[in-house]
């Protein structure tokens, strides 16, 4: 994907200038904003087929293993292996982004285990609407589709 070959070009740029704690949360600002939009994108729409489930699926996974590689403040590839392993402290969408790749291919037990009646992960990075209208673009209208919308239902 273009945008983590641009964020790594800059990130080229930036590591001679900028201090490493600097570095890494301009780095985790602009992944975010570029995660950000296509979790946003994701969730507006209403009908997924399971051939863009499989595409976007691989997108996404394809950013959660060359994401972390923009961060290189440092020279020494082995110092920069600390900063890579620690995305999440600088992407603040990065476990939201994690749980809706999983979402893309799972099947709609594998939505309600990762619910875990709105105390799961994906309940953590997601709200009962963003989930609700998540089923409904990648499953079709069937009894199984309602049981588990009626299963997550809303939390008070």
């Amino acid at each position: 994907m273009k945008v983590v070959l641009q964020l790594k070009r800059v990130g080229r740029v930036w590591q001679d200038v900028l201090p490493v704690n600097i570095y890494c949360k301009a780095m985790g600002t602009l992944l975010n904003t570029a995660i950000s939009e296509l979790i946003a994108r994701i969730l507006a729409l209403e009908d997924i087929s399971s051939e863009e489930a499989n595409f976007l699926h691989g997108l996404f996974e394809h950013i959660l293993v060359q994401g972390p590689q923009v961060f290189t403040p440092v020279l020494e590839e082995k110092e920069n292996r600390r900063y890579q392993e620690e995305v999440s402290v600088y992407v603040t969408k990065w476990m939201a982004f994690k749980e809706l790749a999983m979402v893309l291919l799972a099947n709609l037990n594998d939505i309600l285990n990762r619910w875990a009646e709105s105390k799961g992960p994906l309940a953590l990075a997601f709200s009962y609407n963003e989930v609700k209208g998540l089923i409904r673009a990648l499953f079709q209208i069937m009894d199984r589709r309602a049981a588990a919308l009626a299963q997550i239902g809303p939390s008070f």
